[in-house]
């Protein structure tokens, strides 16, 4: 009888470690250091193309994923960090980016669907109000890609206008 209740107390502590576990895993994948090529959408055919770097890793607890980047452009840099911490209760993850300089973008939705990532937006930039929709896409061990979409309020839609390419620095 011991032997069964040993048992059953594993099974359970186990189920619940895994169940627990897993949505901290979600950006596994992702972290450590990559190399980033990078584009910005100028107007409707033209982008401007960038390079730089990004580190990845979760706080002491690993509830929150902090994603520094540094990209360069010709002439200026993208430099700040995306902040990814799970909440238990909506089954989703609560993202902010949030730059060196320049306006913060809080209360960003994200969650899984299917084997891409997607984060939800709202905001208003000089074009009007819209709904962003960012996609990582692509995963894999030593590779992903991430797109930005906005569709305004007034039907607009803008294909790409935030593209890179992540590919794992190789540790030496």
């Amino acid at each position: 009888m011991t032997y069964i209740k040993n048992y059953l107390t594993y099974c359970f502590l186990f189920i619940g470690i895994v169940t627990n576990a897993q949505p901290n895993e979600d950006f596994n994948f992702m972290l450590g250091d990559w190399e980033v090529e990078a584009k910005i959408r100028q107007n409707e055919i033209h982008y401007i193309h960038g390079s730089g770097s990004m580190n990845v890793y979760y706080n002491q607890s690993k509830d929150t994923l902090f994603a520094d980047m540094n990209v360069k452009f010709q002439n200026f840099e993208v430099i700040g960090t995306t902040i990814r911490t799970y909440n238990d209760k909506t089954e989703r993850w609560a993202v902010s980016w949030n730059p060196e300089s320049g306006n913060d973008v809080p209360n960003i939705e994200g969650a899984y669907q299917g084997d891409h990532f997607v984060e939800i937006d709202y905001g208003k930039d000089w074009y009007g109000l819209y709904t962003g929709k960012l996609v990582i896409y692509n995963i894999s061990e030593d590779r992903f890609s991430v797109r930005k979409d906005k569709i305004y309020d007034d039907g607009i839609f803008m294909k790409d206008i935030w593209v890179y390419e992540a590919n794992r620095l190789k540790e030496e």
